[in-house]
C-alpha cells in the first residue's frame, strides 16, 4: 500500500471513532421497545463461571482455553445496549432495518503457546469497531432471515501505543427455520 494513503486512513480512524462516540452520545427517544423497557429492569449485575476456548491466533489450529471467574452486567438503556450480544449503540431501529455500532476483539498471544509460531513475534491484543446495517429480509414465524453488514476499523496494542492495522467487512447471513 502507498505511504500516502497508510496516512490518510490513519487519520480516518479517529474520525470514525469520535463519528461513532458522538452518534452514541445523541438523544434517541422512541428507539427501545417501551414494553420490555417497562417490565425488564435498566440494569442487572452477576458473577458467573465462563471457560473460554480461543485460537491462538486467528486462523490458528491451537487453542487457548481459559476458566476464569466472570462478572457479568446488562444494560437495556434506549440507545445503548449491554448484553450477551456484545455492546452496540443501536442508531436507527425499524421494523426490518437497522444500524447500531459493532466491535470485536482478541487478546494477545504468545509465541511459546503454539510449536508452529516459535520463533516469531507475539500478537498484540486486537479490537475492532464499526457501524452494521442489519436487514430483516424475512420475518414470519417459520423464517427469519436476516443480513447483517458490518464495517469495522482494526486497531492493534501491545498496551504501549496503538496501531490502526485495516479494515474488517464481515457480512452475515442467519437463517432461523421452524416448522
Amino acid at each position: 500500500m502507498p505511504t500516502h494513503s497508510v496516512a490518510r486512513t490513519k487519520r480516518f480512524v479517529p474520525v470514525l471513532i469520535f463519528v461513532s462516540l458522538f452518534l452514541i452520545s445523541l438523544p434517541t427517544t422512541g428507539l427501545a421497545d417501551q414494553a420490555t423497557a417497562r417490565t425488564q429492569p435498566l440494569w442487572e449485575f452477576g458473577i458467573g463461571i465462563a471457560s473460554v476456548s480461543m485460537p491462538n491466533y486467528r486462523g490458528s489450529k491451537s487453542r487457548t482455553t481459559k476458566t476464569l471467574p466472570l462478572p457479568y452486567l446488562i444494560y437495556r438503556g434506549d440507545f445503548l445496549q449491554l448484553d450477551r450480544q456484545g455492546i452496540r449503540g443501536v442508531f436507527y431501529d425499524k421494523e426490518r432495518i437497522s444500524l447500531d455500532l459493532s466491535a470485536d476483539g482478541s487478546l494477545p498471544s504468545s509465541s511459546n503457546d503454539d510449536s508452529l509460531r516459535s520463533g516469531m513475534p507475539d500478537l498484540d491484543a486486537a479490537g475492532e469497531i464499526g457501524p452494521s446495517l442489519n436487514l430483516a429480509l424475512a420475518n414470519t414465524p417459520a423464517l427469519q432471515l436476516t443480513l447483517r453488514l458490518p464495517l469495522r476499523a482494526v486497531v492493534v496494542s501491545d498496551f504501549k501505543s496503538i496501531n490502526h492495522i485495516g479494515w474488517k467487512a464481515h457480512p452475515q447471513l442467519r437463517i432461523n427455520a421452524s416448522e
